[in-house]
């Protein structure tokens, strides 16, 4: 069973930062710099073998809500774009269309601007959903419809899945087999699954995180507040931020081991935990 030997990381951070513009923010504009927690997480998420292959097909990537998960996995999708070969399918996904446009609209927006505008395609109008695409490799970035029925036959090489705990009808729930049951076509493609926890592990996200808890290797950080699992055997990895279930949700400090990113402050988690039932 191979076990982690290395990691692509930090040349992934190295894309963001040499590639990338921040989409939104104060920062808008500037080179997209990986905070210390993001650089982490992208090492475990791009671990290698000793022959430096990706060792997780499947990744699962929990986060609290404000935390740019959207834009990073949008990074991850531009990097996926440029880096594979053989005209690789980058495809973003979600229970609605609009929602998996969001992917789409940040990855768009990243790349323009920078070294990326003279090798990529885009949209003509700036906020459309149209592909984006490499013309030196073939690769294309593009937005799938909600309706899994419709979207059999594909080669994925990235699939980006938002908010897995949104899928619930037959349709939706059609769209992830589709992108799940495609994963062997290529020896190389991966999924990238980001999400919030939901309202209920009564779905497709609660089963397949307590799949990888069951079957994996896990490892606890940030005073219990993160997670980090590993399937070996299925190849699928979990990065999990949320609060233990005897935590106090009334302490701040366990509001901040949730809440990793700098530009969230104390205040606003004070303010959000006030006014949330």
């Amino acid at each position: 069973m191979r076990r982690p030997a290395g990691t692509l990381g930090p040349a992934v951070a190295e894309f963001f930062a040499g590639c990338l513009k921040l989409p939104e923010g104060e920062r808008q504009g500037q080179p997209f710099v990986l905070e210390d927690w993001q650089r982490e997480d992208t090492d475990i998420i791009y671990e290698t073998d000793e022959d430096g292959v990706p060792l997780w097909k499947v990744v699962v990537y929990g986060v609290t809500r404000g935390s740019g998960k959207s834009p990073l996995c949008a990074g991850y999708a531009n990097h996926a774009l440029v880096s594979g070969i053989g005209s690789p399918q980058v495809l973003c996904v979600a229970a609605a269309r609009t929602q998996a446009g969001i992917v789409h609209k940040y990855a768009n927006k990243e790349a323009r601007g920078g070294p990326l505008e003279d090798f990529l395609e885009f949209p003509r109008v700036a906020e459309a959903l149209g592909p984006i695409r490499c013309p030196a490799n073939g690769g294309i970035l593009r937005v799938l419809s909600a309706d899994g029925d419709l979207q059999q036959g594909l080669v994925p090489y990235f699939v980006a899945v938002d908010e897995l705990h949104t899928f619930r009808t037959g349709k939706q729930v059609n769209l992830y087999m589709a992108m799940q049951t495609a994963m062997h076509k290529r020896p190389d493609s991966r999924m990238v699954i980001i999400t919030t926890a939901g309202a209920s592990k009564d779905s497709l996200l609660g089963e397949l995180v307590d799949a990888i808890i069951e079957a994996g290797e896990t490892e606890v950080g940030r005073d219990g507040c993160k997670l980090v699992v590993r399937d070996y055997e299925a190849r699928r990895l979990l990065i999990w931020y949320g609060a233990p279930d005897d935590a106090d949700i009334r302490d701040p400090k366990v509001w901040r081991a949730c809440n990793p990113a700098s530009w969230i402050s104390d205040e606003a988690l004070r303010i959000a935990a006030a006014s949330t039932p």
